[in-house]
């Protein structure tokens, strides 16, 4: 009984999954006769952009040497035609993390210049970024360790 009941379920499990095939265009006549299909697909705009990593900036750096560990970079790109990656940072003040009222303002900066924003439009483009700290500004905050932060914001337009 059980293997009768088992047959009849699989049966009409075969029978609800079986599907026809439809097609739009249907040649009925019996001579020779051509027909176009539309084939279509949609890729949707995808990217990855490598921000660099936490970085330790040594006491009394004010050049060069500050430079944060890798690059601003978009690594991969399928972007639309006329459109591309907008990456903006925005900086926190180093403040200590014992007394938070001491402060050391930096700025980002790219090719000497204060950096707001860069523009990519395909895979490869990069900029190194740095830090900047006034040489005053070493001088007049007291010993401690300072932390700070930068947020970077990426905008598909």
């Amino acid at each position: 009984m059980k293997k009768l009941a088992s047959f009849v379920l699989a049966l009409a499990m075969a029978a609800v999954c079986a599907a026809p095939a439809m097609a739009d265009n249907q040649i009925t006549q019996s001579t020779s006769q051509s027909c176009d299909t539309t084939v279509s697909f949609t890729i949707a705009p995808s990217y990855t952009v490598t921000i660099p990593a936490a970085t330790v900036i040594p006491f009394n750096s004010t050049g060069a040497d500050t430079n944060l560990k890798g690059t601003l970079r978009l690594d991969a790109a399928q972007l639309e035609l006329n459109h591309k990656i907008t990456v903006s940072a925005a900086v926190t003040p180093l403040h200590d993390s014992a007394k938070p009222a001491h402060t050391i303002p930096f700025t980002l900066r790219k090719d000497g210049a204060e950096f707001t924003s860069v523009e990519f439009t395909k895979a490869g483009e990069e900029v190194q970024l740095s830090v900047h700290i006034d040489e005053n500004a070493w001088k007049t905050v007291p010993a401690g360790k300072y932390e700070g932060s930068v947020t970077f914001e990426i905008r598909y337009q």
